[in-house]
């Protein structure tokens, strides 16, 4: 009979269950070992860039055209090459004023605090308006104020003026009624607003923007006849004369303040900073009976 003795009772089940044991601490090793840095696939920008001296023409050549041309900037002394391990690029290097915005830098660079706007062009009588006065003109001028340089949000406050022409329908109502020789008459409006602007950026420079305001109108409009009009006019010695001059006298007028709004949109060309030009239109209502609705349609610059 051997010598060797046979294995104790129970040994198989303990070393499975120290098996068992040792498989979480193995696990944990996995979790804890940490993983390389991704490498960036984007192409590599080596440090070697330099600007070459210009092509030279032979005689008879035309030059080639150069104005569009890529001028590498150079490194700053703190620069280092990127090595493969680094993590990619998430914005694109500066070319100096090379332009490599997104449209939404036409809004942006449209933004000041405060600036100027004066504007002007044709007035468009609408609705019953347009029965007695005739289309005209407009002016307005104001101040624009951007509360936060990154909102498309801004506020205007103007002042305008439309003339407007009395229509052949108003000047003969006015001689059947005030049996007055009337040949002529006018209306105009006066406009004190503030306007909300919301502007949304087309391309890289031009941007799309509504407007709407309310404010205080006054309306005036006059009927007016030809007449010789007499006076005396006199000469550095003292001497005084008689004279007779044609003109125009008001034979009926009629004006009234009132609340109204407006509602516009247009197009603006950012230049510079906190400048731009704009074409725009906008409807004017004002309330109340018979109230002369009008349509500008303005040309103007911001600055």
């Amino acid at each position: 009979m051997s010598g060797r003795r046979a294995p104790p009772a129970g040994a198989p089940a303990r070393t499975l269950a120290c098996a068992l044991a040792l498989l979480p601490l193995a696990g944990c090793a996995s979790f804890g070992h940490k993983h390389p840095k991704a490498v960036c696939h984007e192409p590599q920008v080596s440090g070697d860039l330099r600007n070459f001296p210009p092509l030279r023409v032979p005689p008879g050549l035309d030059a080639p055209d150069t104005r569009n041309a890529v001028k590498v900037p150079p490194l700053p002394p703190t620069a280092h090459a990127r090595s493969p391990v680094d993590p990619c690029l998430t914005d694109p290097p500066s070319f100096g004023n090379l332009a490599l915005g997104t449209p939404a830098d036409a809004v942006k660079s449209n933004v000041g605090r405060y600036g100027w706007l004066v504007n002007g062009g044709a007035a468009l009588t609408m609705g019953s308006a347009s029965d007695y006065l005739n289309s005209g003109w407009a002016l307005s001028t104001g101040l624009a104020w951007h509360p936060k340089p990154a909102s498309r949000w801004s506020y205007q406050f103007e002042l305008g003026y439309a003339n407007f022409n009395a229509s052949s329908k108003l000047v003969n109502l006015g001689q059947q009624k005030l049996q007055y020789s009337i040949n002529g008459g006018s209306g105009n409006v006066w406009a004190l607003t503030t306007d909300a602007k919301y502007a949304v950026p087309v391309s890289s420079g031009t941007n799309f923007y509504t407007l709407f305001g309310v404010g205080g109108y006054h309306e005036s409009v006059q009927l007016t006849e030809t007449g010789i009009y007499g006076g005396y006019v006199c000469d550095p010695w003292g001497f005084c004369y008689p004279y007779a001059t044609p003109g125009n006298v008001v034979v009926a007028s009629k004006s009234r303040t009132m609340f109204g709004w407006n509602l516009g949109m247009g197009l603006e060309w950012p230049v510079r900073e906190s400048s731009a030009w704009f074409v725009e239109v906008r409807y004017n209502h004002i309330a109340g009976h018979r109230s002369i609705t009008y349509l500008p349609i303005q040309f103007g610059y911001r600055f």
